[in-house]
């Protein structure tokens, strides 16, 4: 088992001091029992053997320690063999110069320079070490006093006849000298060094009471045995713990005062001269106790009156502090109840310090915040000295909460408890949380901007499942477009009003951007979702109150869980597209396949740019023929993709090229690619149809681009037709004539294809810069069948009669239809009938030439070949 320094302290004290009683007991009853029963064989080995003993345990003490320390024990080694040299002399009766002489001469100097460096290390002025000085003195003169009276009183020989004193008596004053260093020392040295300095204390006070006891008996086997109790004290103390008084030496500023003996350690002293007050030395050693004692209660006196000073003028310093600060500064004990605070309290709190005092503070804290304010605490307090901050709402004395910001610490000394400084920044809260709300909040509307709406519904799937509505406006750009920005503005307004009206406690409503709004309801059930977005868009088609400008919302629904807040949200943005491609002014609810759709339009989208960078784009042509007799006229070219192992159509992929912006890439390589064939084709006289896309109208320099291709590849202008969609021409009809007319100028015919599909104005038809209109496919496909499609083909036959236009039939399939066609006017067509379309690899040309037929070229339609 191994022991701690206090445990080794006592284990070490306990037994001398018991040994020190049972010896005075002894002495106090019979007198001379020791020195009768005592046999110097046995005494000398016994004092020889303490001694080897004792310097073994200074030198091992020696030899662990360094500097000041090793001095220390160093001097113990040479000095526990001078004193048992003189010991072990005076009982062999050795001359008096090798007992009382030499050898002690030589153990006091030694002793009494260490008990010096003691004192250096320990005072830290002159006063302290007067101090130092008296303190010991009070306890060494007690001992003298105490041990002279007992021997006196047990008879002694000195008692009857003074002039038998022993030498021992001259050394008593040195004795006491060095005792009241080391019991000065002693009480002054930290508690690293208390166990051994207190032992070795006791041992310079066990060598007043041998020499004492020695002076007056003349007895030395009896002050042999005190001298064995003493070396042994000094064994004892190298074993307590380590002397090191100099090693935690600090500056004297971050030094407490020193602790002092207590005064009352006189009063055995006094008590002992009082009986024996006709004793001359008692009485000499009484007097020196009380000068001593008065000496240090006026140099204490001085010493309290300074120290009182410096403490006023700091309690000034810090009342001072505290009531200039404005931080509240508030003790409370451990049971959490408020002992003290400043007057800042009432600029904190508004509360006066007095109606504080004495309260619990978490009455103060509210209600809500009690609980984290407590494990906060609780946290922070696990060790002394250790501090944080905590924050939370605190009660005003105008019944308001206040936001307060504490750094707290746990009291190290005194009553346990804590120390807080608070300060109010409610002030600071609000315009965080004015500045967090703003944040999530879109300014125009006041609703949850995208990012806030986006975090709640992932808290919310985080939770279960969660269901989404999508609301964008239909019509939205034509409001911007012909009242302004700010009425659209005006109308975005009223829209998120309508929300707020229209939704129920826990739905929340958020705008996305431009005209698109989404809510997160608060139900997962997908009828009562449907019923809301049925609702709203009734509510929405009402607005705004302008009728003029009434406009209509299309909703997507879609309820999900274990999917992230952009997925749910994106799916449900399909559904609305979905209700927007239905016509708008409805709801439609997502469903899977929906998002597999968009996936592969997503992955149909990447490969297609990658076609357009590389060689994944295909040509094909198809011949237009004279009907009359199957010559070939002109081709039109078509863009084909080899998709892996799918070779797909344009109607499969130009929606996708178009939603990416990849169709004017596709329709330059189209133009390219096609001029390049046709310079090589053998029939100079065949025109070439290419489709033109409306977003390669409104490209810069597009005209300019095509003339550069029909000069690079000597192709003439009028070979040359561009075929643009009816939606394309009348959606933007001024655009469209300024981009045609300049390319038509220069002889590039233009053709209307899928004519009769987008409804257009007959009115219009005259505006625009056409030479051609090409019959859908839809129309012929119904020629004979359906009476309908025969009057429309008819009626465009003499439409294009009438204003000089050529027209072009597609999809011809059977001879019926041709026939039908050559009856209403229509001479030139394509489709199965007459030839498939082919890679321009692979077509050939006819191997009889053709007879002479309109050529695919001219204003009015009908060439010489």
């Amino acid at each position: 088992m191994v022991l701690n320094a206090q445990s080794r302290s006592v284990s070490v004290i306990v037994p001398i001091v018991a040994a020190l009683l049972a010896f005075g007991t002894i002495g106090v009853l019979r007198p001379g029992l020791i020195s009768a029963d005592l046999s110097l064989s046995i005494l000398v080995p016994v004092v020889l053997t303490a001694a080897v003993a004792t310097s073994l345990a200074a030198l091992r003490a020696a030899l662990r320690t360094t500097g000041p320390s090793r001095v220390y024990w160093g001097t113990a080694v040479p000095g526990t063999a001078l004193s048992a040299t003189t010991v072990v002399g005076f009982l062999l009766d050795w001359p008096g110069w090798a007992t009382w002489g030499v050898p002690r001469v030589a153990a006091v100097v030694l002793v009494g320079g260490a008990m010096v460096l003691l004192c250096r290390a320990v005072a830290r002025d002159p006063r302290e070490a007067a101090l130092l000085l008296l303190d010991g003195w009070l306890v060494a003169a007690s001992v003298f006093v105490v041990c002279w009276s007992a021997v006196t009183a047990t008879g002694s020989p000195f008692a009857a006849a003074p002039d038998s004193g022993h030498a021992a008596l001259y050394w008593i004053p040195a004795d006491l000298l060095v005792a009241a260093l080391a019991a000065g020392s002693a009480i002054r040295t930290g508690n690293h060094a208390r166990g051994p300095m207190l032992l070795s204390s006791l041992t310079t006070l066990l060598a007043v009471a041998v020499d004492t006891v020695w002076a007056l008996t003349g007895d030395a086997k009896l002050g042999a045995v005190l001298w064995i109790v003493q070396t042994l004290t000094l064994s004892g103390s190298t074993v307590v713990g380590r002397l090191d008084v100099w090693g935690h030496q600090t500056p004297a500023d971050d030094v407490p005062p020193p602790r002092r003996f207590p005064q009352w350690i006189v009063v055995p002293g006094l008590i002992a001269a009082v009986v024996l007050r006709e004793d001359d030395v008692v009485v000499a050693a009484a007097v020196s106790l009380v000068l001593a004692l008065a000496v240090e209660l006026a140099l204490s006196s001085r010493q309290n009156h300074r120290l009182w000073r410096t403490l006023r003028s700091q309690a000034q310093q810090l009342d001072q502090l505290l009531s200039e600060s404005r931080d509240a500064i508030v003790h409370v004990d451990a049971r959490g109840f408020v002992r003290f605070v400043n007057e800042a309290v009432s600029d904190v709190l508004g509360f006066s310090a007095v109606e504080v005092l004495g309260r619990s503070g978490l009455s103060l804290v509210h209600p809500s915040d009690r609980v984290r304010v407590i494990k906060e605490i609780a946290r922070l307090g696990i060790a002394e000295g250790r501090g944080g901050r905590i924050s939370g709402r605190f009660q005003h004395a105008d019944g308001t909460w206040r936001s307060l910001e504490a750094t707290v610490t746990r009291r190290c000394g005194g009553e346990p408890g804590y120390t807080l400084s608070a300060r109010d920044v409610s002030e600071r809260v609000t315009m965080e949380n004015e500045l967090r709300r703003l944040a999530g909040t879109d300014a125009l509307t006041s609703l949850l901007n995208r990012p806030a709406f986006l975090a709640l519904l992932d808290g919310r799937l985080r939770e279960g499942p969660a269901t989404v509505l999508f609301v964008d406006l239909d019509g939205f750009k034509a409001v911007n477009d012909m009242d302004g920005h700010a009425a659209g503005d005006r109308l975005l307004r009223e829209v998120a009003d309508t929300l707020r009206r229209e939704l129920r406690g826990p739905d929340v409503a958020a705008r996305l951007g431009g005209d698109e709004f989404a809510v997160l309801l608060g139900t997962d059930q997908l009828d009562e979702a449907r019923a809301v977005a049925d609702r709203l868009v009734q509510r929405l088609r009402r607005m705004p109150s302008d009728p003029a400008r009434r406009t209509a919302a299309s909703v997507g629904v879609a309820t999900g869980k274990d999917v992230t807040a952009e997925t749910l949200l994106g799916d449900a943005d399909l559904a609305m597209y979905e209700a927007k491609g239905r016509g708008g002014r409805r709801q439609v609810v997502f469903e899977p396949y929906k998002r597999q759709r968009v996936t592969e339009r997503a992955r149909m989208r990447d490969a297609l740019e990658r076609a357009c960078a590389g060689e994944g784009l295909l040509l094909d042509m198809q011949p237009i023929v004279a009907m009359a007799d199957s010559a070939w006229v002109g081709f039109e070219a078509l863009a084909r993709w080899q998709d892996g192992p799918h070779r797909r159509e344009p109607h499969e992929f130009l929606p996708v090229a178009e939603e990416s912006g990849l169709i004017d890439l596709i329709g330059r390589w189209v133009m390219h690619r096609s001029l390049a064939w046709l310079a090589r084709w053998p029939d100079p006289t065949s025109g070439l149809s290419v489709n033109v896309a409306g977003s390669q109208l409104t490209t810069p320099g597009f005209g300019d681009w095509v003339h550069q291709q029909l000069a690079g590849h000597g192709i003439a202008a009028d070979r040359l037709t561009l075929e643009i969609s009816e939606r394309t021409a009348l959606g933007d009809l001024q655009r469209a004539t300024a981009v045609l007319q300049p390319l038509r100028s220069l002889g590039v015919r233009i053709a209307l294809d899928d004519f009769g599909t987008g409804f257009s104005s007959l009115g219009h038809l005259a505006d625009l810069p056409v030479d051609e209109l090409k019959i859908d496919r839809r129309f012929v496909t119904g020629l004979g069948r359906r009476p309908q499609d025969d009057a429309l083909v008819r009626a465009v036959c003499l439409l294009a009669r009438d204003l000089g236009l050529r027209v072009v039939a597609e999809g011809v399939e059977t001879a019926a239809q041709t026939y039908t066609l050559l009856e209403h006017g229509c001479e030139l067509g394509q489709g199965f009938r007459f030839h498939r379309p082919t890679s321009i690899a692979d077509l050939v040309a006819p191997a009889r030439p053709s007879p002479p037929v309109q050529r695919l070229t001219g204003r009015s339609g009908v060439r010489p070949a």
